[in-house]
């Protein structure tokens, strides 16, 4: 056979591998059968600390008598989710404590309360209203208070579904391509 030829099919063999490979991502069904995109994921304990939303404890000379008390905003899990990866309000996205399936669910750390206890992806967190994280009954999704670091909770986007051509279609068509590549090349 012709060099030519072999280069070609290579290629052609190479390209469509690339191609597969870079539209790989995770899908996850929830209960109701609706396809979900792997978005990412985030620790319960990486936000703010509880006690000290601005970091004024850390400055140097800092005493319990000279920061805290400007508490953490408590968030859903939705919110959480909004913050972290800066979602749009029109996308639709979801929570998980599992990668394996979309469960609508987040791990919260309360106030004085349970940690790491798993509750709803939209609850209302501020349970007082106040917007602070202080009173019994408030709980986060994003907060530095009593939880580990391997508190996780997922973040999907909902999928949208794209025609994608069948990839024997896909190498029938550069087969053929490279058959009339070659051929003009002879001549």
């Amino acid at each position: 056979m012709n060099s030519k030829f072999l280069k070609c099919i290579f290629a052609v063999v190479f390209s469509i591998s690339l191609v597969s490979q870079a539209n790989a991502t995770l899908i996850v069904k929830d209960d109701a059968g609706i396809d979900w995109a792997y978005l990412g994921s985030y620790n319960l304990a990486d936000g703010p600390k509880w006690f000290d939303a601005d970091g004024s404890c850390k400055l140097p000379g800092a005493n319990r008598r000279t920061c805290g008390g400007d508490f953490a905003n408590p968030v859903n899990g939705i919110e959480a989710a909004g913050l972290i990866f800066a979602l749009e309000t029109n996308e639709i996205f979801a929570m998980s404590t599992s990668l394996a399936l979309v469960n609508h669910m987040a791990f919260y750390d309360e106030y004085k309360g349970n940690i790491a206890v798993e509750m709803g992806e939209a609850i209302s967190a501020d349970a007082d209203g106040d917007g602070f994280y202080n009173s019994f009954g408030d709980a986060s999704a994003y907060i530095n208070d009593r939880a580990g670091s391997d508190v996780v909770n997922y973040v999907f986007k909902r999928a949208v579904a794209v025609d994608v051509p069948e990839p024997s279609a896909l190498a029938i068509f550069a087969l053929a391509l490279c058959v009339v590549t070659t051929r003009r090349l002879k001549r």
